[in-house]
């Protein structure tokens, strides 16, 4: 019975230290404000499908509509470039077609930094609040919502989600150590 008790006590103490998933991002300066619950509702239900219509930034290229979905079962984001006018010879301004998948699993999500934090979104004259980047280890998605809110609710959702994926882990392993 005493071994039954230390056991059940250990783990209340180990479920005591994981923390809820919180939309709060880490670094309360950044300027991301959280918004109502219904707005966070709608954003990941549309984030799930059909996924958010983006624009992507890089240093080598000129910037890219996206559409960027998340894949809850998988655990993963997914993003493809939406081509115009452009599919097997076709120059019709009206087509619209997706390129390949590329695909970020969440546990690979190292931060998520808002605002004009990187070379790639530095370069843009777009104000900072429409800003974010998802930053891996093979590099960064950096991205330019349509407004601050739809900014602001796609960062509370990753929050959210990273923090569901990285819960298993130990603290010092958590994405929102790097702040």
């Amino acid at each position: 019975a005493g071994i039954s008790s230390s056991s059940s006590s250990a783990q209340q103490s180990s479920n005591q230290s994981k923390t809820e998933p919180s939309p709060n991002h880490p670094d309360q300066t950044c300027g991301h404000k959280t918004p109502s619950q219904m707005v966070l509702s709608s954003t990941l239900l549309s984030f799930r499908d059909p996924g958010i219509r983006l624009y992507a930034h890089g240093t080598q290229c000129e910037p890219r509509r996206i559409w960027i979905r998340l894949d809850v079962i998988n655990e993963r984001l997914s993003w493809r470039t939406e081509n115009i006018g452009i599919s097997n010879g076709s120059n019709d301004p009206d087509l619209v077609t997706l390129g390949q998948v590329h695909e970020i699993p969440l546990i690979q999500v190292l931060f998520v930094d808002v605002g004009k934090a990187t070379a790639a979104l530095q370069l843009l004259d777009v104000h900072d609040d429409y800003c974010f980047s998802i930053l891996t280890n093979g590099g960064s998605l950096d991205l330019q919502a349509s407004n601050k809110l739809e900014r602001d609710a796609l960062i509370s959702c990753l929050c959210l989600i990273l923090d569901t994926v990285y819960n298993h882990l130990p603290p010092e392993k958590s994405w929102r150590r790097l702040n």
